[in-house]
């Protein structure tokens, strides 16, 4: 069966991270904090690189670019592109101030450094108001060919199913809510999909329950349903990665924390947990380590 997890991943080292007033109008997951000691940008700073290495010190390949932009939001890179086994892919993003972290010099050394057949550019999406916002909009299951996608204000529908057809995957959509009754922002904080596991916050699931539990069951994976307090704790925003000769599981210390010990003995067995500790980024920004790491299924150069 060929493998939904990525071996190479990107991370992008933040160096003005801050509160994004445009992107907390939809994201419930943001908060507005003022540390007792020290900036917002040199917390996050130091828990990006405690980050760094942790994985490398288990053997993943990290690239790490420097944002030489200034941006609240670019420890995020997930969204603003995707790769397949040749393409790149540069999204439409619902944020003016996120809209520029498609930087240059960013895609230039993803070209420079791996074989990319094409790229696609969905940006011109933005100016008629349609956003595809890379893996945070699009949970895939690569080795079944499949998106799954909770449809929001950053989600597009119809961009989603064009898009979908174009890599040709099949394409599960279904609405959220979350407990304010506003839709969940992004699909990556309320599920997670690995090559054998498949977390799901099946609460926040408004329509297309069943659908979705039918598709995952179809595929063979060993669901693991969490709590609406458990994935506004980020338990949903995981990623399974590989190195060379094992898989992992990486979540950050407040999600582990939220897990209950069953579901972090099921979820170990199809990989080591490294839990990391992103306090700020998660408060502030409204993502954890899923959001942080853009995976890279393109060939190395």
């Amino acid at each position: 069966m060929k493998e939904s997890i990525a071996s190479h991943l990107l991370m992008i080292r933040p160096s003005a991270f801050s509160y994004n007033k445009q992107t907390a109008l939809s994201n419930s997951f943001q908060e507005n904090i003022k540390p007792k000691t020290g900036s917002i940008a040199d917390l996050a700073i130091a828990e990006f690189d405690k980050a760094v290495e942790i994985l490398i010190g288990k053997n993943l390949l990290v690239g790490v670019l420097e944002d030489d932009l200034a941006l609240p939001d670019a420890v995020f890179p997930n969204n603003w592109f995707v790769t397949t086994n040749d393409c790149l892919v540069l999204c439409p993003m619902e944020s003016e101030l996120r809209r520029r972290e498609r930087n240059p010099n960013i895609i230039a050394t993803i070209l420079n450094n791996f074989k990319v057949a094409e790229v696609i550019d969905l940006s011109a999406f933005e100016s008629e108001g349609q956003f595809l916002e890379g893996t945070g909009s699009m949970v895939f299951d690569r080795s079944n060919k499949c998106v799954f996608s909770s449809v929001s204000s950053r989600t597009d529908q119809k961009l989603l199913q064009e898009f979908s057809k174009l890599i040709d995957h099949e394409c599960l959509m279904f609405e959220t809510v979350d407990r304010y009754g506003n839709p969940v922002y992004h699909t990556n904080v309320m599920m997670s999909i690995g090559n054998e596991v498949a977390v799901v916050c099946f609460d926040a699931i408004k329509l297309g329950t069943d659908k979705v539990r039918d598709r995952l069951k179809s595929f063979s994976k060993q669901i693991i349903s969490i709590s609406m307090d458990q994935m506004e704790n980020f338990c949903g925003n995981i990623l399974q990665v590989k190195n060379e000769r094992n898989k992992f599981w990486l979540m950050s210390e407040r999600a582990y924390k939220n897990f209950n010990p069953a579901q972090l003995d099921l979820i170990s067995e199809s990989g080591e947990i490294i839990s990391i500790p992103l306090n700020v980024i998660e408060k502030c920004g409204g993502g954890s380590i899923r959001c942080m790491i853009a995976e890279i299924f393109l060939q190395p150069q």
